[in-house]
């Protein structure tokens, strides 16, 4: 004669926690994916401060044109965007603002963040300048110094991210070709101000 296992009653459940239960998270340990910069990339286009007001000066600003380009395809690059880093450079009264929010967000560590809406109003203003008569053109040639918080954060977050990386502090063979020409370059804008200014 066969035996039946003994009878063992059901326990009604939750519906509610059964639910829950089997559309539950799952609870494997994910490991979170690298940055991009933690494998040795840069989030910015590393140059010193006193490297980028020389370039900028001696380049009568064209430098900063190719400043600009660097980050913004930095940008690009990271977030996959598609943004044109060309026209950003080109028209960088329309997109430093948006730049130097990114780089405010973008910094880490304790301190003061970036100001990036009375950086981008400063250059701005200064940039314009070169519309000014007579002389006064030249206030416009002060505007990298306003570009110099910015790059101290773009350093400063590099520094964090990618210790070790170039900071881009040295003039390259370069870099002296166009300070050589750029100083003849301004040496004659100044000439002619100067000659300008006695004749007027």
């Amino acid at each position: 004669m066969s035996q039946h296992p003994p009878f063992v009653p059901t326990v009604p459940t939750d519906p509610a926690q059964e639910l829950d239960a089997r559309f539950a998270p799952p609870t494997a340990h994910v490991e979170p994916v690298a940055p991009r910069q933690v494998a040795g990339e840069p989030i910015w286009f590393s140059v010193s401060p006193l490297k980028l007001v020389v370039m900028c000066t001696v380049t009568l600003q064209f430098y900063s044109v190719y400043w600009f380009y660097k980050q913004w395809k930095l940008v690009r690059d990271r977030e996959h965007s598609s943004i044109l880093p060309a026209m950003r450079a080109i028209f960088p009264i329309f997109f430093i603002w948006s730049l130097g929010t990114k780089v405010r967000d973008a910094e880490v560590g304790p301190g003061p963040r970036l100001n990036a809406g009375g950086m981008a109003a400063a250059w701005i203003v200064c940039s314009l300048m070169w519309k000014a008569p007579g002389a006064m053109w030249w206030i416009a040639m002060a505007a990298p110094l306003f570009l110099i918080p910015l790059q101290n954060a773009m350093n400063a977050t590099n520094r964090a991210v990618t210790p070790g990386h170039p900071e881009n502090d040295r003039f390259t063979w370069v870099n002296w070709i166009g300070i050589v020409l750029g100083a003849g370059f301004v040496g004659m804008a100044l000439l002619g101000t100067y000659i300008e200014m006695k004749n007027g």
